[in-house]
């Protein structure tokens, strides 16, 4: 295995207990439970893009459409179901670029 290096954690007692209980509960030790927990999570890049920005960016996108959906009620059939579909695939894409980073729109 070669030579192992020291790493200290610092937990809040909440924390540690819960580590510790499910340490025991996986018949492991805390150290081999924490080094077992970190290989198998999953970790994301930093995206490139501002992602709260983009958020807002796509809120405000939403926002026009909405307003654009009101006006077109008078206007001939089509327009708003049309209208209505972008504003619905601007949610969908909100909520997966959401979802992506772990983050809500401000």
């Amino acid at each position: 295995m070669g030579n192992k290096v020291k790493f200290v954690i610092r937990f809040e007692p909440e924390d540690h207990d819960a580590v510790k209980r499910n340490a025991e509960i996986a018949g492991m030790t805390m150290s081999s439970y924490i080094r077992n927990s970190l290989k198998s999570a999953q970790i994301m890049q930093k995206p490139e893009a501002d992602v709260p920005q983009l958020l807002i960016e796509m809120r405000r996108s939403a926002e026009s459409l909405r307003k654009l959906l009101e006006v077109s009620y008078a206007a001939p059939q089509g327009y708003a179901e049309s209208i209505r579909r972008a504003l619905e695939e601007n949610r969908k894409a909100e909520q997966l670029v959401s979802d992506a980073y772990g983050m809500r729109c401000p």
